[in-house]
């Protein structure tokens, strides 16, 4: 078989009838050449017809593009056309072919054998032996990911999803009702105690003592001077654009007569409606009758007006308060109702909101 003259970059090999040398590279025997010669010698035969068949085409067309050119022309753009659409469809197939390997549990149960092996492990110590962390850290792949906008659409789109939001408002709920119930246990604890030192006897009945009431009944005020200030607000804006001034005196007692209405209205619409304010939802405590229902229409205008007199004398209607078991003050003996922390809604009452067991006293240290 006849040699072939081969150029490598270190030299060339002599086409003698001796053994080959190659300047600057180590002989290569003949078995191991010549599948290499071969593979080389079809390809460029292949190549070389290839060229000649494109070539005769051309030339055998000639003739008949000078005949008949439009209608060539027409043949070539339909050809290509029936060849885009077949591309088209090809990749179309591809896709389902792709789509349906991916959804076959073949490929699942590969991937369950796969993270059940030792691979997760090795691809691990893989990524940490060729330092990978660090190349990315090092590079600026992460930073132009994050600022790119595709990952600022991605976290408005998860933000956005109802799953997300309800996590978000669960935590929030949560969060409310945890540092309303701490609130609640404290000054329960401190009624407690107060009831203790009076009475010698802590209440375990449920019942919304003296500091409890006191600081929703504060925080209900508090809201309606809010409310009535924005009102003021309004006014005042519209009466100086009309230009009607009147004294100070006479603005404050109208302010003060509509906070003492608003309050009263507020109140007993509350009690009315729901059975307990804003103020007193903080605390878990509603105003009940004597079947557990909220107090109607009259008993709440009843229990406002003994709520005035009980704060008028220095607040000496709210006095029986830690004396009574049942903590009612002047208005809840005139209305026949109580004050007690809402169980349904937030559960059985903590038991550590007492001091130790149902008929446990705390110890007292004698001075």
């Amino acid at each position: 078989m006849s040699r072939f003259r081969r150029h490598h970059p270190g030299g060339v090999t002599s086409a003698h009838s001796g053994d080959s040398k190659v300047q600057g590279v180590s002989p290569r025997s003949a078995p191991d050449q010549d599948p290499l010669q071969l593979a080389e010698i079809v390809l460029g035969l292949l190549a070389t017809a290839g060229s000649a068949g494109g070539s005769a085409a051309r030339v055998a067309s000639f003739p008949a593009r000078v005949v008949a050119g439009r209608r060539v022309d027409a043949t070539e753009r339909w050809l290509a056309a029936t060849g885009r659409r077949v591309a088209v469809r090809g990749k179309d197939v591809l896709t389902d072919v792709a789509e349906d390997a991916l959804s076959a549990p073949e490929l699942r149960r590969l991937i369950d054998e796969a993270f059940a092996s030792q691979l997760p492990e090795a691809l691990v110590e893989s990524a940490v032996e060729h330092r990978i962390p660090q190349r990315l850290a090092a590079s600026d792949a992460i930073d132009r990911f994050l600022a790119s906008p595709e990952f600022g659409q991605l976290i408005e789109r998860v933000m956005a999803s109802p799953a997300v939001r309800e996590a978000l408002m669960r935590q929030t709920t949560s969060f409310g009702n945890e540092i309303r119930m701490r609130q609640r246990d404290i000054a329960a604890d401190i009624d407690d105690r107060i009831g203790w030192v009076l009475r010698r006897a802590t209440p375990k009945s449920g019942y919304g003592g003296l500091v409890a009431r006191s600081i929703a009944l504060v925080l209900d005020l508090l809201l309606v001077a809010v409310l009535l200030a924005l009102g003021g607000v309004a006014v005042g804006l519209v009466a100086s654009l009309a230009r009607v001034h009147g004294p100070a005196w006479m603005i404050g007692t109208i302010f003060g007569g509509l906070w003492v209405v608003l309050a009263d209205v507020y109140l007993v619409a509350f009690w009315t409606m729901l059975g307990q304010t804003p103020g007193m939802r903080v605390f878990d405590l509603r105003v009940t009758t004597a079947g557990g229902r909220p107090p109607g229409l009259g008993r709440s205008i009843v229990r406002v007006i003994g709520l005035a007199l009980a704060i008028l004398p220095l607040f000496l209607g709210l006095a029986p308060i830690p004396f009574d078991r049942r903590r009612r003050g002047l208005q809840d003996f005139l209305a026949g109702t109580t004050v007690q922390y809402d169980l349904e809604e937030e559960g059985a009452y903590l038991d550590d909101m007492s001091i130790s067991g149902a008929d446990a006293e705390p110890t007292v240290v004698a001075s």
